[in-house]
Order: structure tokens, then sequence, then C-alpha cells
């Protein structure tokens, strides 16, 4: 849950779309933004959280 990050494989049209991964919850915020902020912490939260 920490060390993964969504992709979005760019520009290949087939895809396994995120949208029906079955994870938990909690999780997803996680995947979908969060630990790539903490990796890439040039990106500040507010700012980030405003884009979503």
């Amino acid at each position: 849950e920490n060390t993964l990050m969504f992709a979005s494989d760019y520009p290949h049209w087939d895809y396994d779309d995120a949208n029906t991964l079955q994870i938990p919850p909690a999780w997803r915020s996680k995947i979908m933004g969060l630990n790539a902020l903490e990796v890439y912490k040039r990106i500040p939260r507010a700012q980030a959280a405003n884009a979503a």
C-alpha cells in the first residue's frame, strides 16, 4: 500500500482500468496520488488536492 503508484501507461490504447481494481478503499487515495506526493515532494499537498 505504501509502495504502489498509479501509472496511466500513456500513450498505449489498451489498459487495465484503475476503477476496476479490487483494493481496499483506504488504499485508493494513496495509490492514486498520495504515495507519489511522498516520493516527489516538489508539489505542495494543498495544490495537488485542488487539482484533483
